[in-house]
């Protein structure tokens, strides 16, 4: 018997050594410190918002946006009338919960190893954590760009980089931010790469005895210009043309709408592209990729005003490489762990890291298989630019 009970505490401590994530927690931790402190500014650039742990996939967060307050005049004897419920809500959907490829080992795998060992399943995880962290870049910084398209706050010429030797884009846009009524606070550049690599070649910047520090030249970091936060991201992609042709209206499309029914064309629409209708020079902004031979054309926002049945959609043949400046809390990102099941499921072990930089937050699960183990890591997100009038889109 005390043989037995031997036999069975051996095989717990070997499951509370070997299967679980205490040995690989450091590993962990210092993927994420690799990964957080790559080139995904727009996320750091962005507010994070704390409640996205109570929202499920595919359920909706609402996001108060207070509205721009009028003045009255003031008369003696009537008190002015108000309201503190004018806000307008924003809906922010926890849209994508995925996970990196699996790491997995088996006895013989990790025998073959030795010493290497630990340094390879360090570097899939820092892999792993990467994959995700690009995914999530690049879907805030697609909603920042084309919200501040279809807003009509936009500067710059399609197909040039700005700051070709000088900081006068930096000086145009702090300009066009103080027309939109951003808060002086908080306001944020976020630059792709071809815009940064610009950027830090005006002598200026690079320049100890101008610029007052060696940050620039000596590190490659912005520091803040013109009361703007600089970072750079690698999650901007070119905006293609799109080759959409002959598309006609199908049917009125009523002022307020979201979408416009078509027919007639062949050719595909992508997300970003600049569009608009007949001989009005309302621009607007395709919302989703459209295949060829589709019928439906979604739009950010709304249509300004009604329009006919059969009337041309113009697209504009620009291929562009963006940039954003906005306020921080005009684009928001919720990211969280994935929600486990309240008795659990077959993991051995399961952690939760969180970023306090980019406010990332990753899952780590371990999974017994037979004759290997299977770790997971994972992440539940979504996003939305809440207050477009404050995000600003520069061509490039």
């Amino acid at each position: 018997m005390k043989k037995i009970i031997s036999f069975f505490i051996h095989l717990q401590w070997f499951a509370d050594e070997n299967n679980n994530l205490t040995d690989l927690i450091p590993d962990l931790y210092d993927s994420l410190d690799i990964v957080s402190r790559e080139q995904i500014g727009v996320m750091s650039a962005a507010t994070r918002n704390a409640k996205a742990d109570s929202v499920s996939l595919g359920q909706k967060l609402m996001v108060p946006i207070a509205n721009p307050r009028k003045t009255q005049d003031i008369r003696p004897g009537q008190e002015p009338t108000g309201s503190g419920d004018d806000f307008d809500t924003v809906e922010i959907e926890i849209k994508k919960m995925k996970t990196a490829d699996p790491i997995c080992w088996d006895g013989e795998q990790e025998g073959t190893q030795g010493a290497q060992l630990d340094p390879m399943v360090k570097d899939q995880i820092t892999q792993a954590m990467r994959s995700l962290a690009n995914e999530i870049e690049a879907d805030l910084a697609l909603e920042g760009v084309v919200a501040g398209i279809a807003a009509g706050n936009v500067y710059g010429q399609k197909g040039v980089t700005p700051f070709a030797g000088t900081l006068g884009d930096m000086a145009q846009m702090r300009r066009i931010l103080n027309d939109m009524g951003a808060p002086i606070s908080d306001r944020q550049f976020v630059a792709n790469s071809l815009a940064a690599a610009n950027l830090l070649s005006v002598n200026n910047l690079t320049s100890v005895a101008h610029s007052g520090g060696e940050s620039e030249l000596r590190n490659g970091i912005i520091r803040p210009l013109m009361g703007i936060n600089v970072w750079e991201s690698g999650g901007f992609n070119p905006i293609e043309a799109g080759n959409a042709d002959g598309y006609l209206t199908n049917g009125t499309a009523e002022k307020g709408a979201r979408q416009v029914y078509i027919d007639s064309g062949s050719g595909t629409f992508k997300r970003g592209n600049i569009i608009r209708f007949g001989d009005d020079t309302t621009k607007y902004v395709v919302a989703e990729d459209v295949p060829s031979g589709a019928t439906v054309l979604p739009i950010v926002g709304r249509l300004q005003s009604a329009i006919v049945d059969n009337t041309e959609i113009v697209i504009e043949t620009d291929t562009y490489m963006p940039s954003i400046a906005f306020h921080r809390n005009a684009l928001v990102l919720a990211c969280r762990p994935p929600k486990m099941p309240r008795r659990g499921d077959k993991a051995l072990d399961v952690t939760n890291i969180v970023d306090p930089v980019s406010g990332l937050a990753f899952q780590a699960a371990l999974y017994g298989g037979y004759m290997e183990n299977r770790l997971e890591i994972r992440a539940a997100w979504g996003w939305k630019a809440v207050s477009p009038r404050h995000i600003l889109t520069l061509f490039g």
